[in-house]
């Protein structure tokens, strides 16, 4: 399975996903719950998706502890601020929820 697979099952395991029945109450419970809708709908390259990369590279290389996973996280993360720039001067899309869910997931990386 490529890495980047590897990080995004990895992330969204244990940063957004909540049990079914479960509400989130302890450190290891979800809350970028709102990732997951959003993210479905948003082309590969997107802001949101660049962001998400870069998180999960990065989470996945600090707990395996694996510089090419955190160069590969470093490399993501200069896109996806290069991708929510663009977003931001747009005008229709800084208004999306999408790119706001970018910078949210940016301010954790």
């Amino acid at each position: 399975m490529p890495a980047t697979e590897q990080a995004e099952c990895y992330f969204a395991s244990n940063f957004i996903l909540i049990p079914i029945g479960a509400q989130a109450v302890g450190p290891d419970d979800g809350f970028l719950e709102y990732v997951m809708p959003l993210i479905s709908s948003e082309p590969v390259g997107s802001p949101l998706r660049r962001a998400y990369d870069a998180c999960a590279l990065a989470a996945l290389g600090n707990r395996k502890k694996e510089s090419s996973l955190t160069l590969a996280a470093e490399i993501e993360h200069t896109y996806a601020l290069g991708s929510v720039r663009g977003a931001l001067s747009d005008p229709t899309s800084w208004r999306k929820d999408s790119t706001l869910a970018a910078i949210l997931l940016l301010s954790i990386y």
